[in-house]
């Protein structure tokens, strides 16, 4: 429906966005703007993770514009070491490009033994960090909580109940939050991701660098609005069927481009 120009553009939609957060944030200190999927989802609309962080940041008061400064970011990363770096490494490069900073990371669903285990992959990935991504942090590394491990495996309330559990399914996913709540808690820095957000939004501020709407249009604004143009394939057509070579062009041709001859 979007590329054939029967919903909202793309502009309307981020806007949209923008006034939402707008209004959830109001008399808050904090909000949390939850990405989804990978980076790119909703690119075919233009309203791919990075745009929407950037138009739902706060509003840029050195400027006379309604310019954001960008939502800073924070990735939830993977269990591991190189698999979760060359992740996160994949994902912040999608957001910087885009004029979106990225702060650091989260990392979820490690083990607590083994040669995986949550310290040696803290160790080894903080060591990362400290050495090659200065600018941003391993803000925690949280083990998997195992009342969520299990409920991957219940397909729903009747299994939970097979295996003794007679609580209901919405007592089972209220029990598995406060867990995880609770792991968060213990494993996570949260004043130190809200101080670097912070920090970076006071930055962006002040800084009179490339805009997110300057790289916004760098980086593809053109193309999502040449979405909606149409192409005229007829006369597209009609100009490469004017252009003919005989055989022995052709042949001639692909001897100099190296092809054996006979």
């Amino acid at each position: 429906s979007f590329l054939a120009g029967e919903t909202d553009g793309t502009d309307q939609l981020l806007s949209e966005a923008g006034r939402a957060v707008d209004d959830i944030a109001e008399g808050k200190r904090v909000v949390i703007v939850d990405g989804v999927g990978y980076p790119a989802v909703g690119s075919v609309c233009g309203t791919d993770n990075a745009a929407v962080a950037a138009s739902c940041g706060v509003s840029d008061s050195s400027t006379a514009s309604v310019a954001r400064i960008p939502t800073p970011v924070l990735l939830v990363g993977k269990s591991g070491v190189g698999d979760a770096i060359d992740s996160f490494n994949l994902n912040a490069t999608y957001f910087e490009s885009n004029g979106v900073p990225v702060i650091g990371s989260v990392f979820n669903r490690l083990s607590l033994d083994g040669f995986y285990s949550l310290e040696n992959c803290k160790k080894a990935v903080v060591s990362y960090f400290e050495q090659y991504q200065q600018d941003k942090r391993a803000f925690g590394f949280i083990p998997e909580v195992q009342g969520i491990a299990n409920s991957r495996k219940e397909t729903n309330e009747s299994d939970a109940m097979d295996a003794g559990d007679e609580r209901s399914e919405i007592e089972i996913a209220m029990d598995n939050a406060g867990q995880f709540v609770e792991a968060f808690a213990q494993y996570v820095d949260v004043a130190a991701i809200i101080a670097s957000a912070k920090q970076v939004n006071e930055t962006a501020g002040k800084s009179n660098g490339t805009s997110y709407s300057q790289k916004r249009g760098m980086y593809g604004e053109s193309a999502r609005t040449a979405k909606r143009a149409k192409l005229d394939i007829g006369k597209i057509s009609s100009t490469v069927q004017d252009i003919k070579l005989t055989r022995m062009q052709i042949e001639q041709a692909a001897e100099r481009a190296g092809a054996a001859s006979g």
